[in-house]
């Protein structure tokens, strides 16, 4: 019961932020008709548009660290109140959060219980709306600062990916240092810390020229002489990147006398998929990747592709090694990712939803079988 209620209250606050424009377009989580796809493709488009306009773009993706157990109660409160809700909704977190107690394990040994004043339950129902209504501030004030007309910003639970345009990546590198310093007094002022040694950078840039300047952060573990240089590769939720959005198979096909492509994975749903060009969210990848073993496959009838399944958690051997090589490759969002049937019905299912939960605003609609919130 109690679990249900918490999905009850989630949906509500869902309801509640997207209304009233409670969190910013660029939060892909915790938010209902969002997932890793919309980060992706959102990415994705910006470089290609970009591109259309001979501008260079410079990513650095950062890790917020223990983000859900370092959330602050009293601010939490605080910004639920800034926001509008209603003082029951901000008495019942007040008494939702406190008297809450944790006990810490290590092999056998239990510790006693230990008052946990901040956080939220990672794996609850709530977890999810309430920390994009937590991090919401820092989107909204970023945006408000002019530093947000060069740079984009994009948050995903504790992942934040900034991206930097222009025709110069020297002039990149200026933005970035700039909005990254900006970004960590907004989250230092909620009580958050960066995770600096997890951050990544990476260019996208189709010229042929191998420039590729380092970054300066000003923190540790990458600054002084150690600035960070960018990845030759790069995985992001799922998505694989190379400086000119190329995919592996692409690549593999490309390359002199190939008859065999292997394909290490932990994901053996998600290999299949890539070459199922049936209505799915994702069938402009995967026409994309179809078209090209297509006419690979047609050259020589030795040519073939394996998809060998290596479950990660067994670290044995060469299948980590498998594992490892399998995170590396690339596979990157094909040209026109929302291009599909699938993206057409789930739009059109979008806004069936919203005049429906519009509708059920009406009390003669909603009749009097349910319960206020």
């Amino acid at each position: 019961m109690g679990k249900l209620i918490k999905k009850m209250i989630s949906n509500r606050l869902q309801f509640d932020m997207i209304k009233f424009d409670l969190v910013h377009p660029n939060q892909v989580s915790g938010v209902h008709q969002c997932s890793t796809e919309d980060a992706g493709l959102f990415l994705t488009h910006l470089v290609r548009t970009g591109w259309a306009k001979g501008k260079k773009t410079s990513v650095v993706a950062f890790d917020i660290a223990q983000f859900f157990p370092s959330l602050n109660h009293a601010m939490l409160l605080a910004i639920l109140r800034k926001q509008g809700f209603s003082s029951v909704v901000t008495k019942f977190f007040a008494s939702y959060l406190v008297d809450r107690f944790t006990a810490y394990m290590w092999g056998s040994f239990r510790s006693g219980p230990r008052q946990a004043d901040i956080g939220v339950g990672q794996g609850s129902a709530l977890s999810p709306v309430l920390s994009a209504l937590y991090i919401a501030p820092v989107m909204k004030l970023y945006h408000m600062n002019p530093v947000s007309l060069k740079m984009s910003l994009l948050s995903f639970v504790d992942d934040g990916t900034v991206a930097a345009q222009s025709k110069s990546l020297d002039e990149n590198i200026e933005t970035l240092e700039e909005g990254i310093s900006l970004l960590l007094s907004l989250f230092v002022a909620l009580g958050l810390v960066l995770e600096h040694s997890k951050t990544e950078y990476f260019i996208f840039d189709r010229s042929h020229s191998d420039y590729s300047p380092p970054l300066d952060l000003g923190y540790a573990p990458y600054t002084g002489d150690n600035p960070l240089k960018p990845n030759l590769y790069w995985r992001y939720h799922g998505f694989y990147f190379d400086c000119k959005l190329r995919s592996a198979i692409t690549l593999a096909t490309q390359q002199d006398n190939c008859e065999r492509i292997y394909i290490f994975t932990d994901l053996i749903a998600s290999a299949r998929r890539a070459v199922d060009p049936l209505v799915h969210s994702g069938q402009g990848h995967s026409l994309a990747v179809c078209r090209t073993l297509m006419a690979w496959l047609g050259k020589d009838p030795d040519c073939r592709v394996f998809f060998i399944q290596v479950p990660s958690k067994l670290e044995w051997n060469i299948h980590k090694e498998a594992h490892d090589f399998a995170t590396s490759l690339i596979q990157p969002a094909g040209p026109r990712p929302a291009t599909s049937l699938d993206s057409v019905r789930k739009a059109v299912t979008k806004r069936s939803q919203e005049s429906w939960t519009r509708l059920f605003q009406e009390a003669d609609y909603r009749g009097h079988n349910f319960l206020q919130y």
